[in-house]
């Protein structure tokens, strides 16, 4: 018995109509109504970037610390992995000074929930995230 081993996704490409179809479906409320000139040449750039494959169109070098430094890798996964490293880090060590971090972490915001854990001691080393 022959087993046909399948490895990854084939492309599906949408068509031009399928496209502009589900990208107008977006806009239906008549607040848009008026504004179907500049819709037409938003959906006509849109078009243009997706029949020609630029799912990342910001790139710069990858850099130091990866395998392939000179490959073209996409600024919002550098963003998302420069994120990731930083919640890392401010896990690993909650009670250290992440002054440094302050641009990449969210700021904690006193819900009335998180206001009613703090006063029963229920997230006790969770203070540095106020």
């Amino acid at each position: 018995m022959s087993v046909d081993v399948r490895k990854g996704m084939p492309p599906v490409k949408l068509t031009r109509d399928e496209f502009e179809k589900r990208y107008r479906s977006r806009f239906i409320d008549p607040a848009f109504a008026p504004l179907q000139k500049e819709l037409d040449a938003i959906i006509a750039a849109a078009w243009d970037a997706y029949s020609n494959s630029r799912k990342s169109p910001l790139t710069r070098k990858a850099g130091e610390g990866f395998a392939d430094p000179d490959y073209e890798i996409a600024i919002d996964w550098l963003k998302a992995h420069d994120a990731i490293k930083a919640a890392q880090t401010r896990h690993d060590n909650p009670n250290a000074n992440h002054a440094s971090l302050s641009s990449t972490r969210p700021r904690a915001v006193n819900t009335p929930a998180r206001v009613k854990c703090q006063k029963v001691g229920a997230w006790p080393n969770m203070q540095h995230l106020a």
